[in-house]
């Protein structure tokens, strides 16, 4: 099992330890990598957003905090706490997490102090979650407060391509049960769980449209 996985299914295994689950097939252990043939593309998610608000068209706003700058010398998101990006998509408040970055780590608080020479690129290890077992119908995402919408890295192994996945904190559910999550091009079968805090993917965009990393503060 990936690292990555088995991080993520040992939080589930905690936050659900006090509910009942209904009982596991014994066909499919939990951790078991699926095809997937009927999830949902990201490029289908993508012309769907598309359709409804044009091309990706991210601005600044502002703010005079300090800028991330992409690998094409665009200022492109406001740097905010610990590697999160705030700017304006498609006209809403959007914050975009989901960084992987070389960190200086500070000895006495353990917190990151600088990010060095290799700056930040786009993690690949955002879940994707699913009531379904096999990755299809409407997937779930985490949300971040205080924005109109939050935005994710997904790697996508229909076209090998980083989406940034959108979610509107506003359709946050408290209890949902999932048996399912898609990670790094592949869907794996973990439930089901009860999950919190998560609400649905609204829609997505290339990355690529959004910033070219490595980035770096200004």
């Amino acid at each position: 099992m990936k690292p990555a996985l088995a991080l993520l299914l040992a939080a589930f295994a905690l936050s659900t330890s006090a509910q009942t689950l209904a009982p596991l097939p014994q066909d499919k252990p939990k951790g078991t990598p699926i095809a997937s043939p009927n999830r949902t593309a990201s490029s289908e998610l993508a012309a769907s957003s598309s359709k409804k608000s044009g091309p990706a068209s991210p601005t600044l706003g502002t703010s005079s905090a300090p800028v991330y700058i992409d690998a094409t010398g665009k200022a492109w998101g406001r740097a905010e706490g610990a590697a999160t990006a705030l700017l304006h998509l498609n006209g809403k408040l959007t914050r975009v997490g989901g960084f992987d970055y070389d960190c200086t780590i500070d000895p006495g608080t353990n917190e990151c102090t600088s990010v060095r020479s290799g700056g930040y690129t786009w993690s690949r290890q955002q879940a994707v979650y699913y009531p379904t077992a096999d990755c299809s119908g409407q997937g779930w995402g985490p949300v971040s407060p205080g924005v109109a919408q939050y935005a994710f890295p997904v790697l996508d192994a229909s076209d090998d391509q980083l989406y940034l996945y959108l979610v509107d904190p506003a359709q946050i559910e408290f209890r949902r049960q999932f048996q399912s999550l898609y990670l790094n091009r592949q869907c794996s079968y973990f439930g089901p769980v009860y999950l919190s805090f998560l609400a649905p993917i609204a829609g997505a965009v290339l990355a690529s449209g959004v910033a070219t990393p490595p980035f770096y503060v200004k």
